[in-house]
């Protein structure tokens, strides 16, 4: 495995748990807040895709309170970041033969 792709695997797992983490401390308490019923339970370890039906939901909630949180700005940050580096991931496999 060459360095670049390393650190690019590297980068992505730290910007993807960084989201998740975001995602596991405030979103679900955001759509709770303003009456909506988030897709995971309190302490389930296993999100699968339910942290995006949850995203989804927030930001409806996001349009209709007419603010955004700052923490569903910082969850879009770090995934923008880890498709970064998911295609840099993908273009380094590709491309490093």
């Amino acid at each position: 495995m060459t360095l670049p792709l390393l650190i690019c695997v590297l980068g992505f797992s730290v910007a993807q748990f960084a989201a998740l983490l975001v995602y596991g401390f405030w979103i679900p308490g955001f759509i709770k807040a303003h009456g909506g019923q988030s897709a995971v339970g309190p302490g389930h370890i296993d999100l699968g895709f339910r942290w995006l039906a949850d995203y989804r939901k927030a930001r409806k909630l996001r349009r209709r309170i007419g603010h955004s949180p700052w923490f569903l700005r910082l969850f879009e940050i770090f995934q923008v970041v880890a498709l970064f580096f998911l295609a840099a991931i993908v273009v380094l496999g590709v491309y490093s033969r």
